[in-house]
């Protein structure tokens, strides 16, 4: 279970100079390895019904991570749950009519070798599709586990001991209705991120949140889409495992909870 921000990415193979970090990138992973991984462009952190002709995301995706067996420095990723590239490229041949629509079952699964390195980063190499040149290429990541407790948007706090509170966490995922949505939402200490499509909206299918707990108000950070008012009633929720969860006209179980 952690919380996870990256500081950069560099693509080798595109002989592209290392530029600064582009995104405000955040992942929230549950202690079974269900994700949601949230890049944002740095300059537009909050967003607006306005912004909506354009995705302001290099990427939003959510799905599994799993160990390799037999090579425990290494994981696997997988998106097919909820890919934003994947979305939007099915909405867009969908409401165009031209071309056969993608399949779900072509998302590739990423694989990630990690080492951490002396300044305590973590390093991630592997090969994954470069969004900006649409190839699947070599990539070399670099990232940092914040403290779920103390951090803030504003102060990036790297986890430096084991915490001495408990810490709550919450995964909500849709339960029916999957054939007009699909969705994650993810609540880890202080920390919270939504993922939702609405497969009725051809135009505006995706809406995406971030939110950040401030003393006792959730505060949204990101946000995006028509459907953003879910996750921030769905942040204030107490659930348990198990439990349905109906939120305005989509239902949601919640299949992990607990305090560690």
């Amino acid at each position: 279970m952690s919380v996870s921000t990256r500081l950069s990415i560099y693509w080798p193979e595109s002989q592209v100079e290392k530029r600064p970090e582009e995104t405000d990138t955040i992942v929230l992973t549950t202690p079974s390895g269900k994700y949601i991984d949230i890049r944002s462009y740095k300059s537009q952190v909050l967003l607006s019904d306005k912004s909506l002709t354009k995705f302001p995301f290099e990427w939003a995706f959510a799905g599994n991570e799993l160990p390799v067996k037999n090579h425990p420095s290494q994981v696997e990723f997988s998106h097919d749950f909820f890919d934003s590239s994947f979305i939007l490229k099915y909405c867009r041949t969908k409401r165009d009519g031209h071309g056969s629509l993608p399949c779900r079952s072509d998302i590739p699964i990423d694989c990630g070798t990690f080492k951490t390195l002396d300044n305590g980063v973590r390093e991630e190499t592997g090969k994954m599709k470069n969004e900006s040149t649409g190839n699947f290429e070599s990539y070399i990541e670099h990232w940092i586990t914040l403290d779920p407790l103390k951090s803030t948007p504003t102060n990036m706090l790297p986890l430096q001991v084991v915490q001495d509170g408990s810490l709550n966490y919450a995964l909500f995922d849709i339960l029916e209705n999957k054939q007009n949505f699909e969705g994650r939402f993810i609540r880890l200490g202080v920390w919270a991120q939504g993922l939702l499509w609405d497969k009725k909206n051809l135009e505006f299918p995706i809406s995406i949140v971030r939110l950040h707990l401030n003393n006792k108000n959730w505060d949204i950070i990101i946000s995006f889409g028509r459907r953003v008012p879910f996750f921030k009633s769905l942040a204030s929720t107490e659930v348990h495992n198990g439990e349905i969860v109906k939120n305005f006209d989509v239902i949601w179980t919640c299949l992990e909870a607990g305090i560690i």
